[in-house]
């Protein structure tokens, strides 16, 4: 089968979560993917987007330098891989302490869960930081829906 790819980039914005959807949504179509797999995709994807703009620029100044972050999206042999870049502060998902999830909600601390369930929901989750950019790249078998005839569904 051959490689399937998108790359795209939005603005450090939470208005972009739409156009975040929009490319999900039409790689879906392209590649087949199932809509279990497509909203562990989305659940991932919107909360690290949350994350790199809620978080990722704090306290530093704006200046002029629209802060963008970059995504590509790639499916081969049954793998799909997400990277995703950007120029906010370093954040390694994989070091993020895991909640207490047997706490009762009351006690529970703020934050970590999101990173929690992209763990549960994606099968490989990895981390570098290089030339002040961090590139998170989240791996995922998949299963590709098929027509009657055999074929991926048309994008359309």
């Amino acid at each position: 089968m051959p490689t399937e790819q998108v790359a795209f980039k939005l603005k450090n914005s939470l208005k972009e979560l739409d156009h975040l959807n929009d490319h999900l949504d039409l790689f879906r179509a392209r590649v087949g993917l199932t809509n279990k797999c497509c909203c562990e995709i989305n659940l991932a994807l919107e909360e690290l987007f949350t994350n790199y703009v809620s978080h990722g620029h704090k306290g530093r100044k704006a200046g002029h330098h629209e802060h963008q972050i970059h995504f590509k999206l790639s499916v081969a042999g049954g793998v799909l891989t997400i990277r995703i870049e950007d120029d906010g502060k370093p954040f390694d998902p994989g070091k993020a302490k895991a909640p207490d999830t047997r706490c009762p909600l009351e006690q529970r601390k703020i934050g970590g869960l999101g990173v929690h369930l992209i763990r549960k929901v994606m099968d490989d989750i990895s981390y570098i930081r290089c030339g002040g950019k961090n590139i998170i790249t989240l791996k995922k078998q998949i299963v590709q829906e098929k027509c009657r005839n055999g074929k991926n569904p048309d994008p359309d």
